[in-house]
């Protein structure tokens, strides 16, 4: 029973960052990110002219549990305190994880190979160094002080993960 808690709970968390990076995605112009108490969310509500959360429009987000974890208008973007240290995690997880891809995958590149191989490689490529801006920019926006994380977004071709 334990193991399925673990592996829901992760589930969970990887669906909290993808929505993390699908509101970062559909807003790219949010200027100010804040770390809110969830009883922050109803009074945003309240300010924002909307009586119950159930007419709130997509503007607070909710976990699968039914918490509110974001709260995204007119790009403001607030996350729940009761999120950030798993939503960190995961983003750093997959940071790491797509970092280690897309260096191995340089690494290992075969400029000499067929036409058809080069093309898949460059396909993959641009696919892992995607992923690598697209996690760097939810890790940064929770902690500024992840270097690794900055140097992947100066220049993706001259990162190293440690």
């Amino acid at each position: 029973m334990e193991g399925e808690e673990l592996r829901r709970s992760e589930a969970d968390t990887i669906d909290l960052l993808n929505q993390f990076e699908r509101i970062l995605e559909s807003d790219p112009q949010i200027d100010e990110v804040g770390f809110l108490h969830p009883s922050q969310f109803s009074k945003l509500n309240k300010e924002a002219g909307h009586s119950s959360p159930s007419s709130d429009d997509n503007t607070v987000l909710r976990s699968a549990d039914g918490n509110s974890v974001f709260w995204n208008r007119d790009h403001k973007l607030g996350i729940s305190t009761q999120v950030l240290f798993p939503l960190y995690e995961a983003a750093k997880h997959a940071f790491m994880a797509a970092s280690r891809q897309y260096k191995a995958l340089n690494s290992k590149s075969d400029v000499f190979g067929d036409e058809k191989s080069l093309y898949v490689s460059l396909s993959l490529d641009n696919s892992f160094e995607s992923d690598v801006m697209k996690h760097s920019w939810a890790l940064l926006l929770l902690t500024s002080d992840f270097g690794t994380a900055w140097h992947s977004r100066y220049s993706p071709f001259s990162f190293s993960v440690q």
